[in-house]
Formats: structure tokens, C-alpha cells, sequence
């Protein structure tokens, strides 16, 4: 939690504007704001969470305006509504302004994946709330989250170990924390190198970047031997041929984006991955050249309509389509 958000709830401010890409972060971020607010046993009747807006505005002031039922405060949750993108502008419009006289009584969050800073709503909770943004954690960022996470436990990883776990979990807090839950009740002191790779399952992207790794390297015994080892894991062959298509587009827009010399903290947000992952889309984007990666494209678009109509085997047209990219 950030040194704004602890102040705001400290100063007990009652807008909150949770959003950015990191969900695990903005859920805990959202259950310490409730927990601020409501005392053990006053949710069931003071907290109100919705996930989809009213059709009619009104419905939604009104749960704004209800006063709490023998407790000082009511909470209510806008989770992941899209309500910066209401198409109705008057009724955005008059929510805002309602938002804007909420009795003293009523807590607000908005947990939102984006915003639109341009919007009223926005410049709202901004002067007269709490605007709190989650980006990804940097690869650093992670490695001391997961040392940190680990202490509790009275264990210890060591920093290779701890990236070595990023490679294999990825950086989504979720699912990584799940990997570390079962590292967590096994291991006695430390976390070891052993223990990762044994316990932890390697994610289909990551090894999709070593096959293009591969590709890019004109290593193309290399890349058939990573998709040897996806089909010996029983990976799906649409599965893969939708992350091969997926790693080679972002790939393609990382080079457009290096050649308009586009700042890094920019391109995050544009290609929507971590900076780690950027990192090393940016490594890959210099191993292609601009006409092999549009060609790359071309031939994943006609092996999938090929598959599609019956033309091919998915699985046989994969392993072509790499001996041909790997020329």
C-alpha cells in the first residue's frame, strides 16, 4: 500500500480510485480500504459491490445514498464496471455530481483496469479522493515482494532462485503467490533452484519465447526440440499456434515502436506486458528482420485457415511452418 492511500485513509477520505493492470495488488489495496471503513460483522449490511453498472442511473445513486444500518459507514464497491466508458454522457454526467454531494456516511471505490483521466469523473476522486494507480511490479520490484513473502514464512530465496521462479510462474501476483504457497510447504530454510523447477510447472509463454528465441537465433533444431517438449507436456496445438501468433505480433510491434524511438514506460503500456516482459520482446524484436516477421504472419494466417478448412494437421503444419522460419 502506497504512503497516499495509507494517508488518505488515516485523513478517512471516502473516494477511492483503484486502477492499473495488477489485479492482486488492487484487491488487497480494495479489502483494506473495507476493512478501514467496516468493523467485523457490519459488510453483510453496509457493503454493497457491484460488477456491472444499473441501466438506470438512479438505481446506483440511490445505493450511493443509502445510509448504513447501525454502523458509521456504507461501502459500495464499482468493481471493474467499465464506467469510464458509459456511453450515456448526461447520465455519467449526473452521476458525478451526485457523486460529488454522497452523504458523509458513504465510502466509494471504483476498481477500474483503465480510466479515462480526461473524463470528470476522474479530476473528482483525484481533488477530492484518493487516486490510486497499480502498474506491474518490476522483475526488482517482484524479487523483493517474493523475499519479503517468504520471510513470513521463515524462509529464504536467493535472488537467482527468486528469477528463476519469475521465468517458470510469470509475473501475474496471482498465480505466481499460488507457486509459492506450494514452495512454501515444503521447503525448511531456503528455497532452492531444485525445488523450483521440480515444483513449479513451466507456462506455455515461457516457452514460446525460447522457440522464438530460437527462430530468431536461425536455430531452428533448437526451436522443433522446445516444440517437442510442448507436445511430450500435452500443450494444445491450437493453444500453441495462438501464442507463437501472439509472440511474433508483439515482437513485430516492438521493432515498430524501437524505430519511433517510443519511450520504454510508454511502450509497456501500448503492447500491455510488464517491463520485464518488454525487456525481452525488445531483445527479440533485434534477432528479426521487419519483412521475416510480416512474412512470420502471413504463414501463421494461412496455416490457421488452412487447419480450419481442413487442409492440413495442425500439429505437422506447426513443425513446417518452424523449419521454414528457422531457414
Amino acid at each position: 500500500m502506497s504512503k497516499e492511500l495509507d494517508k488518505a485513509l488515516t485523513d478517512k477520505k471516502r473516494l477511492f480510485l483503484l486502477y492499473g493492470p495488477e489485479q492482486y495488488l488492487l484487491e488487497k489495496n480494495m479489502e483494506k480500504i473495507i476493512h478501514t471503513y467496516l468493523r467485523e460483522g457490519e459488510a453483510d449490511l453496509n457493503l454493497e459491490v457491484l460488477e456491472s453498472l444499473p441501466k438506470d442511473v438512479f438505481e446506483l445513486v440511490n445505493k450511493c445514498e443509502t445510509l448504513p444500518f447501525m454502523a458509521e459507514y456504507r461501502v459500495v464497491v464499482l468493481k471493474n464496471t467499465g464506467i469510464f466508458e458509459y456511453k450515456d454522457k448526461a447520465a455519467l454526467e449526473l452521476l458525478t455530481e451526485k457523486i460529488e454531494k454522497l452523504p458523509e456516511s458513504t465510502v466509494l471505490i471504483i476498481k477500474e483496469t483503465s480510466v479515462d483521466k480526461r473524463k470528470k469523473l476522474f479530476k473528482l476522486f483525484q481533488t477530492g479522493g484518493c487516486v490510486e494507480e497499480q502498474d506491474y511490479l518490476t522483475e526488482e520490484q517482484l524479487i523483493q515482494y517474493l523475499g519479503k513473502w517468504f520471510y513470513r514464512y521463515q524462509l529464504r530465496i536467493k535472488t537467482g532462485t527468486a528469477r528463476l521462479l519469475l521465468q517458470r510462474a510469470g509475473m501475474e501476483l496471482t498465480g505466481l503467490l499460488n507457486e509459492c504457497e506450494k514452495l512454501a510447504a515444503l521447503a525448511t530454510e531456503v528455497v532452492t533452484d531444485e525445488m523450483v523447477t521440480a515444483l513449479v510447472p513451466e507456462r506455455l509463454e515461457s516457452k514460446i519465447f525460447q522457440l522464438t528465441d530460437a527462430l530468431g537465433r536461425k536455430d531452428r533444431q533448437a526451436a522443433l526440440e522446445n516444440y517437442q517438449v510442448m507436445l511430450q507436456n500435452r500443450e494444445s496445438v491450437t493453444g500453441i499456434l495462438f501464442m507463437i501468433g501472439r509472440q511474433i505480433r508483439q515482437i513485430s510491434q516492438t521493432k515498430l515502436l524501437l524505430a519511433r524511438r517510443t519511450p520504454a514506460a510508454e511502450m509497456t503500456k501500448l503492447l500491455g506486458v510488464p517491463p520485464f516482459v518488454l525487456n525481452k520482446l525488445t531483445a527479440q524484436a533485434k534477432l528479426f528482420q521487419p519483412e521475416e516477421l510480416d512474412h512470420f504472419i502471413r504463414e501463421l494466417v494461412q496455416l490457421e485457415w488452412d487447419y480450419k478448412t481442413g487442409r492440413t494437421d495442425l500439429e505437422i503444419g506447426i513443425a513446417l511452418l518452424i523449419v521454414s522460419a528457422g531457414k
